[in-house]
């Protein structure tokens, strides 16, 4: 049971992330034909860009021409072109705003977000700057502010009232085996109840000011339920994951890494279960505009703290991968796998209480597990002019085996415990104003074992309260 409830908790805590921006058009097409269509259009202002480059050699001097020029190699991200273009135009006319826009959009998009800047704000010194350029600049500069900070913090809060169908944790039947033998529980078998939900994020980014966006990260989170009556379920699970996100490349989008090292603590009914400690790495690449790739893997080592879970001390090496699809603006889909090992102490056979003891050892806690999860969040206008954020909407399915190495003697020492977990999720946000908003999240899990003891199944409903910083 408590080993089905760390698992649980930490898998809650390792998938909780995702998002996109603006309303979806019912004329927008699948993602292939994006993807074609951008190739398309990337030609003809390739095309656009030598043809205009022709035309400036025979009249170097003609500012039309240059402007031009500049406009169509930001659109073919040729910003170097772009530059030398509009800084010789500078020569030659100085009164024009929206030279200085395009030369900061240039910088901008190659990450000199001072040197953009300054000539933003040159351009909103002019007397008759148009009203839609100080409006295209304002989003610019609100995004430098947030790129050239040194230190920024993020925050995601949930707190609220929970139901769950199976508060306890316990099996589905009273019957279970002990020893070999059919037996009946007399207590921790399914019960409902209501109780307290609460879930903090919290992440600290510090940027190393190196030109690819290379960051140090922090992450830390707290998660918590309290039942009113049922104490078996009540949960408290921390971890601290902190560590450089590395470019691979000089470009400032393409492939990431981050190595890290991490904490976690998971405390059962008011009783302290685990702590583990353990080292990893994370990789991301943004291979289009329309998909990217994500993995995580590492290795931990977890402590229990209680006496009767000590035989249950184990390495544990875990692996994630998937595929993050945007098929149309506002939805992100992803898919992965899944697997993680866990490396036991033995378990030691010489209980005299037990019928049978053999005094040997039993390696019945190590396991292998492998999975598969999909999810989906689609974002959407509200169609309310108070709220201040797209609503969104998200869901997830996923399935896990799970295989013991050895049987479990103090439970059947003539079955190999053999699990099939079945997850799935989800979860709406309305967003009101100022950060804050209203979560609604529906998870059910359904276990079947081939030994009783450990089938069960639980649908939990919650309702709480948000605040995104």
């Amino acid at each position: 049971m408590n080993e089905w409830l760390s698992r649980t908790v930490a898998c809650l805590m390792l998938f909780a992330f995702f998002a996109g921006p603006a309303n979806v058009s019912h004329a927008q097409s699948d993602g292939l034909d994006t993807v074609l269509n951008a190739a398309a259009a990337k030609r003809d202002l390739r095309e656009q860009q030598n043809e205009l480059f022709q035309q400036l050699l025979n009249e170097p001097d003609n500012i039309d021409l240059m402007f031009t020029y500049a406009r169509v190699s930001i659109a073919l991200e040729d910003y170097e072109a772009a530059i030398s273009t509009l800084e010789r135009l500078l020569i030659y006319r100085q009164d024009i705003p929206q030279v200085r826009i395009e030369l900061a959009v240039a910088y901008f998009q190659l990450g000199s977000y001072e040197v953009a800047k300054v000539y933003f704000e040159q351009a909103l010194a002019e007397p008759d700057i148009p009203d839609n350029a100080v409006a295209r600049i304002q989003p610019y500069m609100d995004e430098i502010e947030a790129r050239t900070r040194t230190s920024a913090f993020s925050v995601i809060a949930n707190a609220g009232i929970t139901y769950a169908t199976n508060a306890t944790l316990g099996p589905d039947s009273e019957q279970i085996r002990v020893n070999g033998f059919d037996a009946t529980l007399l207590d921790g078998q399914k019960e409902g109840d209501f109780g307290s939900r609460a879930l903090v994020n919290v992440s600290h980014v510090y940027d190393l000011q190196r030109a690819n966006d290379d960051s140090w990260r922090t992450d830390v989170s707290a998660f918590s339920v309290r039942y009113f009556n049922e104490d078996a379920g009540d949960v408290l699970f921390t971890q601290l994951r902190t560590g450089p996100r590395l470019s691979l490349t000089d470009e400032q989008f393409g492939p990431k890494i981050r190595p890290y090292v991490e904490g976690q603590y998971l405390n059962v009914s008011d009783r302290g279960l685990f702590a583990s400690f353990g080292v990893g790495a994370e990789y991301v690449d943004t291979l289009s505009p329309i998909f990217s790739v994500f993995g995580d893997a590492g290795v931990r080592y977890r402590n229990y703290f209680r006496k009767e879970f000590t035989d249950e001390d184990t390495y544990n090496a875990y692996l994630s991968a998937g595929l993050a699809y945007i098929p149309v603006r506002d939805l992100i889909l992803r898919g992965g796998i899944l697997a993680e090992l866990d490396f036991a102490d033995e378990i030691q056979d010489n209980i005299p209480f037990f019928a049978g003891s053999t005094g040997q050892s039993f390696d019945g806690n190590s396991n292998v597990e492998v999975g598969l999860r999909g999810s989906a969040e689609f974002q959407y206008d509200s169609g309310l002019d108070w709220v201040d954020r797209k609503w969104s909407l998200s869901g997830f399915a996923e399935v896990r085996g799970r295989w013991f190495n050895e049987p479990d003697p103090i439970i059947d020492r003539d079955k190999t415990r053999r699990d099939l977990d079945l997850r799935g999720g989800i979860s709406h946000v309305f967003s009101l104003q100022e950060g804050f908003g209203v979560q609604v999240d529906v998870d059910a899990l359904l276990r079947e074992s081939n030994i009783v003891n450990f089938d069960l199944d639980n649908v939990s409903t919650t309702v709480s309260l948000q605040y995104r910083m």
